[in-house]
């Protein structure tokens, strides 16, 4: 199933406006495999297989969580959203970087 640029974006749209986190991203992608068996110098089977998943990522303040799914139905974009928040919410705060000066600093040995 390949979406049109306005397909994709109403479905990230729609995605995004289940969540109640303090920031989110969602993003879509897809992949196609194909293959094709032979028998007898002869094409016996081709097959192609195409998927498309969507992945939401959010945050509570410093705890983050993130969910993909590969169902594009209303009820399965909420319940990935559902598990990014739940995982969010009980995942450990991740640390703020600490700043760096602008000029390194020189230490002074003692000998």
């Amino acid at each position: 199933m390949m979406l049109t640029r306005n397909d994709a974006l109403a479905c990230l749209d729609k995605a995004l406006s289940f969540v109640s986190a303090d920031t989110a991203t969602a993003s879509l992608h897809g992949h196609e495999k194909a293959a094709t068996r032979f028998s007898d110098n002869a094409i016996s089977q081709n097959l192609v297989q195409e998927d498309l998943g969507l992945q939401v990522a959010v945050a509570f303040g410093d705890r983050r969580g993130v969910a993909k799914g590969n169902a594009l139905s209303e009820e399965a974009m909420r319940e990935t959203v559902r598990r990014a928040e739940a995982l969010a919410r009980i995942s450990p705060r991740i640390p703020r970087p600490c700043r760096r000066s602008r000029r390194p600093r020189r230490l002074a040995i003692a000998r």
